[in-house]
């Protein structure tokens, strides 16, 4: 997919590019030494529950919940064209 944009939108873009692409610019030299790496700015650990099986829906049920169903399956809109 394509996006299709007028003569003023392209140009408004552009320039929002090209301060984006500055600004990644202007961080290559950043003195980042004796900085330690992160992966999260956030100081929470390990938040999430335990991974333990659990019960889930029966089929019958899950059908009865959509929308439509066909041959004991759920149908969906289309996604792609």
């Amino acid at each position: 997919m394509q996006l299709r944009l007028t003569a003023d939108e392209e140009a408004v873009f552009t320039g929002q590019f090209e301060r984006i692409l500055e600004r990644a610019e202007q961080l290559q030299h950043v003195d980042i030494e004796g900085v330690e790496s992160t992966v999260s700015v956030l100081s929470a650990f390990n938040i999430v529950r335990d991974d333990t099986p659990q019960t889930g829906l029966g089929r019958d049920t899950v059908l009865s919940l959509a929308p439509q169903q066909a041959n004991s399956l759920v149908i969906v809109p289309n996604v792609f064209d």
